[in-house]
């Protein structure tokens, strides 16, 4: 068995590549279906998402398994393209870039969480294809086996690495924890609204949202999970809402400060010294820098977030020979457990074929009637000496289990291609 990669992704080829040539839904399931039909390809899978398509597989001959996708790939948008940026894996090389991917190694942000799921969705929707042998589902399921190692054993996805991620470690930082908070978001801006998310996904409350578009508002307010209650406000009616929340998030492309210092004051005297978390997103900013000084409340802005992942960026650099080492282990263990692999079916051949002959022997040599006790006797004595004449043939088969001339040598010497022909 030969493991092959073949795809592009953000390093090589620009985004307006990448959509060309991005898989989903019904086209995906559609080129799974076009991977199963190829008889020099044994399995298949597809990942594709905003940064990569990539293609594994299995395969007998890995020469014909290539020229086989260089003919499904010019149905592409993009064929030329995709010729252009590719990269073609096999091998070790393959191995180590399929457990890199979902540890997030291979990412335009180190240790990004994300891929992993996506990378499980992969291999789900291929077997339900069929189109997984189980060569090609054996190293995927390790790979993600792999990619849990790395994230539990190092701290290559522990650090903030985004405006959004830093806000949450900020805003915890400051509540302990979101369970039960409530935040305002003002404007529009795709980091406020990827914010919101984050703070979605780690336990608010409740959103409003507010924006100079009621459309727009209802829009962001929509995207919320079903957990969340997500509500819309009109610009006239912050000052109301803004004493109440527990977060103001602002990212507008207003001239003027939405918020100033006394705006702030005043909340803070509403508030009774509860702590308000004021996060600004905007450039020229939306909230007034002095009302940093007000006490209880913590302002941030870009730059301070930008620290922060600045910071976790060289975090998870540091980690990164961590990580690798774990692949290099793991690539190891799984090449060994591939070559061990080739060994099994005539093992399990050689044994089958060893009982058969055993049980026709013994039935053959006793008598017609014979006390029960002596002939569980004789079956475990039987048993023990089949297992004895076995054991030397299967060690050698174990240790030699990449060698094709050990494998054919046992097969004649045992006539288990007769037995395989039989069944």
């Amino acid at each position: 068995m030969h493991l092959l990669v073949e795809g592009l992704n953000y390093r090589g080829a620009p985004l307006s590549v990448r959509e060309r040539v991005f898989l989903s839904g019904e086209v995906l399931r559609g080129w799974l279906e076009r991977l199963g039909a190829k008889p020099a390809l044994t399995g298949g899978a597809i990942l594709s998402t905003c940064n990569r398509t990539e293609f594994y597989l299995t395969a007998e001959d890995p020469g014909r398994a290539q020229a086989e996708m260089e003919i499904l790939t010019r149905d592409f948008e993009a064929p030329a393209e995709w010729q252009q940026h590719r990269y073609r894996l096999q091998g070790p090389e393959a191995l180590e870039h399929l457990f890199k991917v979902p540890s997030g190694l291979d990412s335009a942000i180190i240790g990004e969480a994300q891929i992993l799921g996506q990378f499980k969705a992969a291999l789900e929707v291929a077997r339900a294809a069929g189109t997984v042998d189980s060569n090609l589902d054996f190293v995927m399921r390790r790979a993600i086996t792999v990619a849990k190692r790395v994230r539990s054993e190092t701290g290559v996805g522990r650090n903030p690495v985004g405006f959004g991620h830093a806000a949450v470690v900020q805003a915890r930082a400051v509540f302990g924890s979101l369970d039960g908070r409530s935040a305002l978001m003002v404007g529009a801006g795709k980091m406020a609204s990827s914010t919101a998310r984050l703070l979605a996904a780690d336990g608010i409350e409740r959103i409003h949202f507010s924006t100079r578009s009621p459309a727009k508002a209802m829009e962001l307010a929509a995207e919320m999970p079903g957990g969340v209650v997500a509500l819309t406000v009109p610009f006239s009616h912050l000052d109301q809402i803004a004493a109440e929340v527990d977060m103001i998030i602002c990212s507008t492309s207003a001239p003027d400060y939405i918020f100033t210092r006394e705006m702030v004051q005043g909340y803070m005297r509403r508030r009774k010294r509860r702590p308000l978390f004021l996060l600004d997103l905007a450039v020229p900013r939306d909230i007034d820098p002095e009302a940093a000084a007000i006490e209880d409340a913590y302002l941030y802005n870009v730059d301070e977030l930008a620290g922060i992942v600045e910071q976790g960026i060289r975090k998870r650099i540091s980690e990164l020979p961590a990580a690798e080492a774990i692949i290099r282990e793991e690539i190891d263990r799984t090449g060994s457990d591939l070559v061990q692999a080739r060994a099994k079916p005539v093992i399990a051949s050689l044994s089958q074929r060893a009982e058969e002959l055993r049980a026709l022997q013994l039935q053959q040599s006793l008598p017609a009637v014979v006390d029960p006790v002596q002939r569980e006797q004789l079956e475990q004595l039987t048993r023990s000496l089949t297992a004895k004449l076995l054991h030397g043939p299967i060690r050698y088969l174990r240790e030699h289990a990449g060698d094709e001339t050990a494998a054919r040598m046992a097969r004649e010497m045992f006539d288990l291609g007769r037995q395989d022909e039989e069944s």
